[in-house]
This record gives C-alpha cells, sequence and structure tokens, in this order.
C-alpha cells in the first residue's frame, strides 16, 4: 500500500491532471486505487462523472478535509494506492497530509519562474514535516515541459540536485501535450485512449514516472 500526495503553493501547475493519470494507469494494472479529494472545488467530481457517462471503469473518489491523517491511514488499509490531489496553496490538508503520506509529489513547469520560486517554501514545509514523517519521500516532478525549453529543465534539475535542502526532481518528465488535457476533458486518463496524437509519448511518462516512484515492480 502507499499514499502518494501531489500538493503545490501554486495552482494550475499539473497537480490534478498528472494525479488523475497516475490513477489510471495503476488501476489498469489491476490495482485497487483511491483518489481523495481535499479541494472544495468540483474538478476531480466532474472528472468522475464524464468517467461514467462515457462507460470507464470506476475509481473510487472520497473527499477528506482538516486532519486527513486518520482517514488516509484507513482508505491505505483498504487499497493498493492512495492518491491524494491537494488545492494549489497551502493549506492545513497538504500540511497534515504531510505527516500521513509516503510519497510527495510537487509538480513544476521548469521555464516558469512563477513556479519555480514556489520550491524553496515548499521544500522548508516538506523538511519540517519530516521531524514527525521522517520516511516521507519528496520529489519535484517537472510537468508542462516544452521541447523547446529543454535547456530550463536541465538547469533547474542541476541546480535541485546540488541545493542542499530542496526537493530532489525525479529523473523524468511530463511533457506538454495536448492529449493530456483532452484525456482529462473526458474523464480519462491517457491510457484509456486508444487513438490521439503523441499518445505513445505520454503513456510512456506516466509509465516512466510511475516505475521510478516505486509503486509498480
Amino acid at each position: 500500500m502507499s499514499i502518494i500526495m501531489f500538493a503545490s503553493d501554486k495552482g494550475g501547475v499539473g497537480k490534478t491532471t498528472t494525479a488523475l493519470n497516475l490513477a489510471v494507469y495503476l488501476s489498469g494494472k489491476g490495482k485497487k486505487v483511491v483518489l481523495v479529494k481535499t479541494d472544495k472545488n468540483e474538478d476531480l467530481t466532474r472528472w468522475k462523472q464524464r468517467r461514467a457517462d462515457n462507460g470507464l471503469s470506476d475509481i473510487p473518489l472520497v473527499e477528506a478535509y482538516g486532519d486527513i491523517r486518520d482517514e488516509l491511514t484507513r482508505l491505505a488499509g483498504i487499497a493498493d494506492h492512495v492518491i491524494v490531489d491537494c488545492a494549489g496553496y497551502d493549506n492545513q490538508e497538504y500540511r497534515y497530509g504531510l505527516l500521513a503520506a509516503e510519497i510527495f509529489v510537487t509538480p513544476v513547469k521548469p521555464s516558469s519562474r512563477l513556479e519555480t520560486d514556489t520550491l524553496e517554501n515548499i521544500s522548508a514545509t516538506v523538511r519540517r514535516a519530516e521531524e514527525g514523517n521522517p520516511d516521507i519521500r519528496s520529489y519535484a516532478l517537472f510537468t508542462r515541459v516544452k521541447h523547446n525549453r529543454m535547456q530550463a529543465k536541465i538547469t533547474l534539475g542541476k541546480h535541485l540536485t546540488e541545493a542542499k535542502g530542496v526537493i530532489s526532481p525525479l529523473k523524468n518528465f511530463i511533457s506538454e501535450l495536448d492529449v493530456f488535457e483532452d484525456c482529462v476533458n473526458e474523464g480519462a486518463g491517457v491510457h484509456d485512449a486508444e487513438r490521439a496524437s503523441s499518445l505513445t509519448k505520454a503513456k510512456a511518462q506516466i509509465e516512466l514516472m510511475t516505475r521510478e516512484l516505486g509503486l509498480l515492480a
């Protein structure tokens, strides 16, 4: 079992899209997955309804607010993977969740200074959480990477690897591909789709990220 939390101090960084695609992929591999919604907006609820409307397999969705530690622990006892999607700002669900999660992922677009500037504060928050949850593994995931902005990814990755006290970057990354948005719009993940532009690339990136996180053997 594992509790994987996606959070950031900023909205629009790709948390929900990545979390949903991870959930779809793991579910398709026969794993029992539960999504946890800690944001009061209705994005995940609407995604789940569109999924049902399109006849796609169900992925359970649970809402949890405030001190979510007990609920995450409970869900981890009945599921292989609990995937937590937090709101795009510093909040109590995010901070309590860090005390229960096994893996923390903060997505960031490496070419966006508005996003990379958040990493210092996020790292400090995670380091404080490690005092109560020393086994948590935390990572920055580069998302929405454009092929003509690869140097920004390389530069930020080198900085995070060499700097002290900041979150480590995953080696694998997620490109800016329309297929991710197109699938989420239909209540799907890329692993639900059969044909689309850049579909093979999108699937491979989700699979490589999943394996780097150690969620599949």
